[in-house]
């Protein structure tokens, strides 16, 4: 008995990160290059972007998915700077309700502490529980509104690797209706990449609470994030593909 549809599409893309040519080092690459950005803000990262984003930029083109060389090294950190920015922009309103509930928070915890003992219960309580308020509101509503970016980032980023331009990420109605002649889709692939974030996340925690493996977790989450980073970029570019071949045909 083959294999089930849905595995058969999904296979390729959770296998070339592991198997092909010369595979081990080009993803040792990427590995080292997440280490280094834990030493050196965000250059080491544009580089590790841009080659995710020529991953799915060839994944838009219909290609088969594959660990190509690390090469071109302005090209690549061009596409992760300009991938970073789109991703940026996105994450903006979300990133800002939460600097302003932790600015009010640290405002009002400070305030709190200048209140002089003579004054009375209210006025100390008050920048208590407004300082609460705020952390609360502002973490839940921002990370609310940074999961709701998540969602049609990944089309706007593959819309964008594949015209090759930054404004296209910006063309809403174009990668909008791509979403939706693919909507099943690109709801498995949030699922996909969702539960290795995920499980990636739990096995962190689990190493948390013990001793030799806290240490290494660093060391062992890089990679884990790096496969799931390229199994993503694959995926969604791939099916970017598919829901712009169902939007250029007649009738759609």
């Amino acid at each position: 008995m083959g294999q089930p549809a849905a595995v058969n599409v999904l296979a390729p893309h959770f296998r070339f990160p592991l198997k092909g040519e010369q595979v081990a080092g080009r993803f040792l690459i990427g590995c080292a290059l997440l280490f280094a950005s834990f030493f050196v803000p965000i250059l080491p990262s544009l580089f590790v972007f841009g080659y995710l984003v020529q991953v799915m930029r060839r994944a838009t083109a219909g290609e088969t998915p594959a660990m190509h060389a690390w090469q071109d090294w302005g090209g690549l950190l061009k596409d992760g700077f300009r991938a970073w920015v789109i991703s940026l922009v996105f994450f903006l309103p979300g990133l800002i309700v939460l600097l302003v509930g932790l600015g009010t928070y640290f405002a009002s915890f400070l305030s709190f502490s200048m209140v002089s003992e003579t004054e009375s219960s209210a006025a100390v309580l008050l920048p208590f529980f407004l300082g609460m308020a705020s952390l609360f509101l502002g973490m839940s509503v921002g990370f609310l509104l940074v999961l709701l970016a998540s969602i049609p980032l990944p089309a706007a980023l593959a819309h964008f690797a594949a015209e090759d331009s930054f404004a296209a990420a910006f063309h809403f109605r174009q990668w909008w209706n791509v979403i939706r002649s693919n909507a099943l889709g690109f709801l498995i692939a949030w699922v996909v990449v969702g539960g290795l974030i995920w499980m990636t996340y739990v096995v962190g925690m689990m190493a948390y609470y013990t001793i030799i493996l806290a240490c290494l977790f660093p060391l062992l989450s890089i990679p884990a994030s790096f496969y799931g980073l390229l199994v993503g970029a694959s995926l969604f570019g791939d099916l970017y593909a598919e829901g712009k071949a169902k939007v250029g045909q007649p009738g759609a």
